[in-house]
């Protein structure tokens, strides 16, 4: 609005330019005025942004804890019923293994005891042709 009524106004030149160099020399005044308290505003926008970011920053950082220890607590807990399951079967087979151990061990004998017997019964024979 200034420069406009300036521009419009009625003057010589050397008003004109008069007129014009007050204005900017008021205006480059006012300017260095609101400078400080621009540039104490814009320090504590930044300061705010970037408060702000470390602060989100730490709760991400701090989420992403949280959730890797659930996982860990998770995980160890699948570690632990997996080998409950296995130390189970380990017995469970170790049985078996035994009581086949001992059914075969009956076995075995049996088939000594019945080759004995056949190996005594042909010598009885062979002795008896002699």
């Amino acid at each position: 609005g200034a420069v406009t009524a300036l521009l419009l106004a009625p003057k010589t030149g050397e008003e004109m330019r008069k007129d014009i160099a007050d204005k900017s020399t008021q205006a480059i005044g006012k300017v260095q005025e609101l400078m400080p308290d621009i540039e104490i505003d814009l320090k504590q926008a930044v300061n705010s942004t970037v408060n702000q970011g470390k602060e989100k920053a730490e709760k991400i950082i701090s989420d992403a804890k949280s959730k890797a220890d659930d996982i860990l607590a998770s995980a160890d807990g699948i570690l632990s019923d997996a080998k409950t399951k296995v130390s189970g079967t380990k017995e469970i087979v170790g049985e078996k293994i035994s009581d086949v151990k001992n059914i075969v061990s009956g076995k075995v004998d049996a088939v000594k005891d019945a080759t004995k017997a056949g190996v005594d019964a042909f010598r009885q024979e062979i002795n008896q042709v002699r």
